[in-house]
């Protein structure tokens, strides 16, 4: 029973990744492909969306990979907190993952939401957003270009735990990184849910 679930599943995985491929190969010419996932809530999470990314990112053309938000479910201790992302972010190791924050992501919900144990944004970025945000004055939010598809993808931060949503500033930057395109460019605007 077990071996023909093993078999079952294989197969299936075998099929998707092949039409993954060809529906990547269809766009290409005039747009770009991506893996999105969303809302993993560790610990409630089995863990197995990054082993299936990954058997799409080694047996597909498609390369990138972007996190929605919400790695986290529920309030813990801090330190339980940041080992669940720390844990989430390095099951992706096998490629780059391009995160927002949602708005579980701060561990600053419920009846143990205090400062101290709500996830600060130098604590989130360091853990999950250091190796693709390079924005200094604001790097909770930031750009990607696939320059050869003249797609720019905007990845905004709208789950802060006090604002609770964007701020103005991040507004204006959003506009400026899309007024400064060229009309033949595209953009791709990727976010938690707004509150």
């Amino acid at each position: 029973m077990i071996i023909d679930r093993i078999e079952h599943w294989e197969s299936y995985m075998q099929q998707k990744c092949s039409d993954i491929a060809d529906q990547h190969a269809k766009v290409q010419a005039s747009g770009d492909s991506f893996v999105f996932i969303t809302d993993a809530h560790v610990p409630d999470n089995n863990m197995y969306s990054p082993i299936l990314i990954r058997r799409i990112v080694e047996t597909t053309p498609v390369e990138m990979v972007v996190f929605g938000g919400d790695a986290l479910n529920w309030n813990s201790v801090k330190s339980s907190a940041l080992t669940r992302l720390r844990q989430w972010h390095t099951a992706f190791g096998f490629t780059t993952l391009y995160s927002v924050r949602g708005n579980h992501d701060a561990n600053d919900e419920g009846s143990l939401a205090t400062p101290e144990v709500t996830i600060t944004d130098e604590e989130f970025y360091w853990l999950m957003l250091s190796e693709v945000s390079k924005q200094v004055d604001h790097p909770l939010y930031y750009y990607h270009d696939n320059a050869a598809a003249k797609i720019r993808y905007l990845f905004l931060d709208t789950s802060h735990p006090t604002t609770g949503s964007m701020a103005q500033a991040q507004v204006t930057w959003m506009r400026a990184r899309i007024m400064e395109l060229s009309s033949s460019w595209s953009v791709v605007v990727i976010m938690h849910q707004l509150f």
